[in-house]
């Protein structure tokens, strides 16, 4: 998938299957890594027809497999992004919104599950007074006295 951190290992050229993902690089370009759709001959040599997981359309010019080509062995999703932000300067940036919102939703998350302070009525110790204990979220028992007429 595109993002994707490629492992390539070198494979003979007539070895290459409709599938398989190449690392590749036409002259004058840069490299590329495209999915193998299509494998004929032409003129005694092997050619593969490509397209790129993220094209809508195979390439247009086939690409001749020589007698060595580099075929995916394994993939890491999403590290090539990290690695092209790294390569931009961008992954310190990436690091610190990212930081920075796991703190916020934790936060916000500690925030909602915090219970209200449980309210304990105890009966008047004297006339016409009325005594109310609050015990906090933390545990702490307070005591609160109103005068009620």
């Amino acid at each position: 998938p595109p993002g994707s951190l490629i492992i390539a290992r070198p494979v003979d050229g007539s070895a290459v299957l409709v599938g398989d993902i190449l690392v590749m690089q036409r002259p004058g370009q840069a490299t590329v890594t495209h999915r193998v759709v299509e494998v004929t001959r032409q003129n005694d040599a092997s050619v593969g027809r490509t397209k790129g997981d993220a094209n809508a359309a195979v390439d247009a010019a086939p690409y001749p497999l020589g007698r060595t080509e580099l075929v995916e062995r394994w993939t890491l999703p999403v590290v090539g992004f990290w690695l092209s932000w790294l390569s931009a300067g961008l992954l310190p940036v990436a690091l610190i919104i990212g930081l920075v919102t796991m703190a916020t939703l934790t936060a916000v998350r500690a925030v909602r599950r915090t219970p209200p302070a449980k309210q304990v009525k105890t009966p008047a110790r004297a006339r016409g007074s009325h005594r109310e204990d609050v015990v906090t979220p933390g545990g702490l028992k307070m005591s609160r006295s109103a005068r009620i007429n």
